[in-house]
């Protein structure tokens, strides 16, 4: 039996959409005309606090509007003129639908258009959800939704009120890039949280029972709910991707939740309160956070989502940043052409040597000769003073407990007083975190780009169930040698491709890959329950460090096992000769 590597991060989270600041009027006709051809217009649209005052408040929203107006202005080149906020009350069904139209009425045929909202949203997948919506497309909330209602035509849903002017854009020869930063909303343009958690659900529960639920509940029942649907009428419920041009980029896929980050909660790019795909969002686009990945001085989609992924992973966010059109259905190549207009101003990766994953240690744990005994020996491991504020992780005590924190002080893993007296258990996640940590380092130090690929059925939040059927697509840009492994809660590595040996190339031109090749033949969802991560690579050519792999598919290994050791050390000697992509997914129990 195939074990399945799982996309997510740590902890399970809530979601939300971008619009947000101060509201400058369109510019007259005349003033339009005066502008260059292939002009860049923005809608951008923030919603902090609802009328219906029975819809929790948001903190972050307005805030993300301010700074995306800020950002497209003085770094990537949009006229201030060209760039409408809406907010809070501004931000009426009427006056966003109205806001698109005049997107249209005021810019000239071929002109990019930039669509950002932020505050709340649902669909389909959202189990409080009892507006009647098809299951591939999503709903955002404007300010003057009654939320006792449920009638379709006060809420802003997807498939019947944005599709058909997104279609119009296309017909104008318009380049659209839509992003959302709300829950449920990874399909929006196709046709409260735990206790020890402080970051808000951007969550809008259609049944108006706003009471909190651990979040961890609601995931496992959405999960099973998106299973029970895929049995019985598989991909039938999602329509093709009806465009050529346009881009989405939202905060989680159309059944997960996204946050809302509270000043002061976590440290944000300015210190305020965002969502946390916006946050992520603006650090790429100020150039902190490097997604130039090939070096050809564009921002494509596939580098914005792919960037987001990976700096949103380092946080205590469950939900993954999602791309439409995903690798499947992206005939067009519209993954790889520009974003914004402007050139040479997305950050491009710092060539810098991977260091190892260091852990603090409690003073009173440092003391311990059993866990002592337990930490050493744990390769890519640097262990450090318990009051190191540096470190990547921390591991305390909390009464019988001890807990595994990020350096950003939010719980990973919580190990109960039998784990405590024995840590064994404790040494197989050090050791898991450890090596993740190192290959993903070296992967992205010494990749030549990012590469497209998604965990299928479409749609799939990246909550498992153990016997549930998977596979992989992606779209290198060439013919390509494939490499996937899975390393699982347990620390455990399995091959899961190539299965035959010698690997060759394969795919050409940007062709779609699909992994397993077999159509009728899936990976197999396998315990243990928890947290597992993937690593993709299109190689060029295959690495002479491959022919100890290959033939090893389904086969499970150590971490420490020479073979993956040489694999990893030739990663060095392969630099700018292939592409890369980490995802993540959470096994629980099946049914």
């Amino acid at each position: 039996m195939r074990r399945i590597p799982q996309p997510l991060a740590h902890w399970l989270c809530f979601c939300a959409l971008c619009f947000s600041a101060l509201c400058l009027p369109w510019p007259a006709a005349a003033e339009t005309a005066a502008k260059p051809l292939r002009g860049q217009w923005a809608l951008l649209i923030g919603i902090n606090e609802y009328q219906d005052k029975n819809i929790r408040p948001l903190h972050g929203p307005v805030n993300d509007v301010a700074a995306m107006q800020e950002v497209l202005i003085k770094r990537w080149g949009f006229p201030a003129a060209q760039v409408k906020t809406l907010v809070n009350a501004q931000a009426t069904r009427a006056a966003i639908l109205q806001g698109l139209q005049d997107l249209q009425k005021h810019s000239a045929p071929g002109d990019d258009l930039l669509i950002y909202f932020s505050g709340h949203g649902s669909s389909a997948h959202d189990l409080e959800n009892r507006i009647p919506v098809p299951l591939d497309t999503g709903l955002l909330a404007p300010w003057d939704y009654p939320l006792a209602s449920r009638d379709v035509g006060k809420i802003i849903v997807g498939r019947s009120d944005l599709r058909p002017l997104l279609l119009q854009m296309e017909a104008r020869g318009h380049k659209v890039w839509v992003i959302t930063d709300a829950c449920n909303t990874g399909e929006v343009v196709r046709a409260p949280g735990d206790a020890q958690n402080l970051l808000i659900e951007r969550y809008l529960s259609i049944n108006h029972d706003l009471r909190p639920r651990r979040l961890g509940e609601l995931q496992g029942q959405a999960a099973k709910k998106r299973q029970t649907e895929a049995n019985s009428a598989g991909q039938a419920s999602i329509s093709p991707w009806p465009y050529r041009q346009l881009t989405l980029l939202a905060a989680s896929s159309a059944g997960q939740a996204a946050v809302d980050i509270p000043q002061g909660v976590l440290p944000t790019i300015d210190g305020k309160a965002h969502g946390a795909l916006t946050d992520a969002l603006l650090r790429i686009l100020h150039g902190q956070v490097a997604a130039d990945f090939n070096g050809d001085g564009i921002l494509s989609l596939e580098e914005a989502q792919r960037a987001a992924v990976e700096f949103m992973s380092l946080r205590p966010y469950d939900h993954v940043a999602q791309r439409l059109p995903n690798s499947a259905e992206d005939s067009f190549a519209v993954g790889h052409a520009p974003l914004l207009r402007a050139r040479g101003v997305a950050g491009k990766p710092a060539k810098v040597d991977p260091a190892p994953l260091s852990l603090a240690l409690e003073r009173k744990l440092a003391k311990l000769p059993a866990l002592q005994r337990a930490l050493q020996g744990i390769a890519h491991l640097q262990l450090r003073h318990g009051d190191d504020k540096s470190a990547d992780l921390r591991l305390i005590e909390n009464g019988a407990d001890w807990v595994l924190e990020s350096g950003l002080r939010q719980r990973l893993v919580t190990f109960d007083s039998e784990q405590a007296a024995t840590p064994e258990r404790i040494r197989t996640v050090l050791r898991q975190h450890a090596f993740i940590h190192h290959l993903s380092a070296v992967a992205r130090r010494y990749r030549r780009e990012s590469l497209p690929v998604e965990l299928q059925p479409v749609g799939n939040s990246g909550v498992l169930r153990i016997g549930q059927q998977i596979w992989y697509t992606m779209r290198p840009r060439s013919k390509a040698v494939i490499v996937l492994l899975d390393v699982d809660a347990d620390g455990k590595l399995t091959v899961g491709y190539p299965d035959y040996c010698p690997p060759t190339g394969v795919g050409e031109n940007g062709s779609l890959i699909r992994i397993p090749f077999s159509a009728g033949i899936h990976f197999k969802v396998s315990p243990p329950t928890g947290l597992n991560s993937q690593f993709h690579f299109a190689f060029d050519d295959a690495p002479p460090a491959l022919s100890k792999l290959c033939g090893l598919g389904n086969t499970t290994l150590g971490l420490d096992d020479e073979r993956i050791t040489l694999f990893v050390q030739s990663l060095q000697k392969q630099e700018g000769k292939f592409a890369f992509a980490q995802t993540w997914m959470r096994v629980e129990e099946g049914k």
